[in-house]
């Protein structure tokens, strides 16, 4: 299915609900190695490797029903973008941890909720992006 003739709604709806899976999955990884003594970064670090490959397989297989096979300039766009939103989360858990001294866990949490709107809007309209309407007339 292209996914230019999916509905929107069902579109977002679809993704949140891997993008709680994804969360649920990067949570129990990030508060596992937390409790195990690892420091936020490293946890964070490990949370993000799996989760963008937990993510990147299952937006592009389902939310966005990308049927093209998986090419380099995907692979890097979808890098790009995750690695913006690690340097936010980063930027906003260490701002909550270090300065408003709210506990690694919940900041996490609070951290996932803000930017999961800007995950999906940069993976539907930029990584995802059906690269042929470019190139129709």
């Amino acid at each position: 299915m292209d996914s230019k003739k999916r509905n929107p709604i069902n579109e977002y709806i679809l993704f949140n609900i891997i993008g709680a899976c994804n969360t649920l999955l990067g949570l129990v990884i990030y508060f596992s190695l937390i409790y195990t003594g690892v420091n936020y970064i490293v946890a964070l670090i490990v949370d993000y490797i799996i989760g963008m490959a937990f993510s990147f397989i299952l937006n592009k297989n389902y939310t966005f029903c990308m049927d093209t096979r998986v090419t380099k300039v995907m692979l890097f766009k979808m890098l790009s973008v995750y690695g913006l939103v690690f340097c936010l989360n980063l930027i906003l858990l260490a701002i909550m941890v270090e300065f408003y001294l709210i506990n690694q866990y919940l900041s996490q949490i609070i951290s996932c909720g803000i930017l999961s709107a800007f995950t999906f809007y940069s993976q539907k309209y930029f990584v995802f992006r059906n690269i042929s309407i470019y190139f129709t007339k």
